[in-house]
């Protein structure tokens, strides 16, 4: 590899190195890069100062590498060396558009209550990240006193970001694939018998809580789909109801708010 050399130019009222790279033919190209320094008398000497440094990178191979990459290439390398924290809210914000406003708003909550102040603690790299760094990262759920199942959230969430990277070469295996995904115990809901059902609806007796009782036990709706009933859902010729409506709580900067979303 030849020598990298370069030389001072002014443009603009700035200093300006002009490095000369060559490729694999030995053709010779001319890289512009600012110094970041005004022009001015008596600046000169500095703008040599840091020219010079800037070939030093370049002839230890630091830049002249990184020139000599596509700029898929040069993303990927950046991605792999990013903080762990970071690339999260990245990629994030990357997958939005492929999720529903209420997928997004659990994945937000999760990413940024706890995932990104963990490993930010942690210093990791994306490209550094192995099983037991995940395997840590799931213990510290388990003594904040969350469930197995909240955990097992978190840990599919991780791998989607994961496998995001492992889709873009970012790196070549999914940490999470050599981590313990966290176990949960079964859940075993309560629910009222028949009398009980009864007995709750007689006592709601000209309680606004009546109509949305008696449609979430006849028809078992949830509770963002029965508040999110309107006139229109109501089939009466075919005497069905069509649940395509929900209301549900959205955090925004300002606070939660509640707003209607189409099924």
């Amino acid at each position: 590899m030849k020598r990298t050399t370069g030389h001072l130019a002014e443009k603009n009222g700035k200093w300006y190195a002009v490095i000369n790279l060559y490729d694999t033919e030995g053709h010779r190209k001319e890289k512009w890069t600012s110094l970041d320094l005004e022009a001015k008398r008596g600046t000169k000497t500095e703008a040599n100062h840091r020219m010079n440094e800037l070939l030093a990178k370049f002839n230890t191979g630091e830049l002249y590498l990184m020139e000599s990459l596509t700029k898929a290439e040069q993303e990927r390398i950046r991605v792999a060396n990013m903080p762990l924290s970071d690339y999260l809210s990245e990629w994030l914000e990357l997958h939005k558009a492929n999720v529903s406003i209420l997928t997004y708003q659990g994945y937000y909550e999760m990413v940024h209550s706890r995932m990104m102040p963990y490993f930010a603690s942690q210093g990791l790299c994306v490209k550094d990240v192995t099983g037991d760094e995940i395997n840590e990262f799931y213990l510290s759920l388990r003594k904040e006193g969350l469930t197995g199942a909240t955990a097992q959230r978190h840990h599919s969430l991780l791998h989607l970001a994961f496998r995001s990277a492992v889709k873009r070469r970012i790196i070549p295996t999914n940490p999470c694939d050599q981590a313990d995904r966290p176990k949960a115990n079964q859940y075993i809901g309560s629910y009222y018998n028949a009398d009980e059902l009864k007995t709750l609806i007689e006592a709601l007796d000209d309680d606004p809580m009546r109509i949305p009782v008696i449609l979430t036990a006849y028809y078992d709706l949830r509770r963002s789909e029965v508040l999110g009933l309107k006139w229109d859902a109501i089939d009466y010729k075919d005497k069905k109801i069509i649940i395509r409506h929900k209301i549900v709580e959205v955090k925004t900067p300002k606070g939660k708010v509640l707003e209607g979303w189409m099924s």
